[in-house]
Parts: C-alpha cells; sequence; structure tokens
C-alpha cells in the first residue's frame, strides 16, 4: 500500500515519542523512528501517529528499514537525514525533564528575558 504525504507534512511530522524526526517509507506506509524501534502505520488512509500504537521493531527488521534507508528508499521527516538514521540508531534519545522542571525552565527563560529588557530599557 503506497500513501502519499505532502511535502510541508513531511517537513514537521515528528514522532509523538521522543519528538524527533522519522523515516518514511512510501511504499510499506509505515513511518519508523529508528532511535526507539518503534513503528507508525497508515490505517484507512489515516496516519496512526499515536504513541500507545508504536510498533515495536524487531532487531531483524530495524536491520531491513536502516538498510532501505541507507540505500535512499526512505525519506526523512523534521530534519532527519535518511543516510544519517544509522548513526542516530545507537544513540539514546535525550533525557525528558518532569513537566514541572519544563515548566520552571520556561519561568526562568521567561524572568530571565524580562530582567534583560527592563535593564536595557532603563539604560535608553
Amino acid at each position: 500500500m503506497t500513501m502519499r504525504i505532502e511535502p510541508a507534512l513531511l517537513d514537521i511530522l515528528a514522532c509523538p515519542i521522543d519528538k524527533q524526526g522519522l523515516l518514511y517509507l512510501p511504499d510499506e506506509a509505515l513511518l519508523y523512528n529508528p532511535r526507539l524501534r518503534r513503528a507508525y502505520q497508515v490505517a484507512d488512509g489515516y496516519l496512526m501517529m499515536l504513541a500507545d500504537q508504536a510498533e515495536p521493531v524487531t532487531p531483524d527488521e530495524h536491520d531491513r528499514l536502516m538498510k532501505r534507508a541507507d540505500h535512499g528508499e526512505a525519506i526523512g521527516t523534521a530534519g532527519l537525514a535518511p543516510d544519517s538514521a544509522g548513526d542516530l540508531a545507537a544513540v539514546p534519545p535525550a533525557p525528558r525533564l518532569r513537566p514541572g522542571k519544563e515548566a520552571n525552565h520556561a519561568r526562568l527563560a521567561v524572568t530571565v528575558f524580562t530582567r534583560r529588557y527592563v535593564h536595557v530599557s532603563q539604560h535608553c
């Protein structure tokens, strides 16, 4: 089953788990995350991009998909280059912060920005 995904969508399409690019194999109607070894299928013409519906991939299937990517048979999404996906597959994803810490970092960034803005505006 071949499914065509618009180039604009491919530019922004990322894994819902690690928020990074995927490999798209159009002839298999498959989006693959080589870092987490999870596959997302197309069902009835719809992308099934829910984290709990990601299917684990066996080591043999991973090797097969990576060979296809190395031979130029896959398209990278969200900035992932298919020829470098093999290098990324061995790198674990960056650790995620707990939601509370993410919010604290966002507050800190706003505070720093606000202080700089106030500081600059006082000297104008």
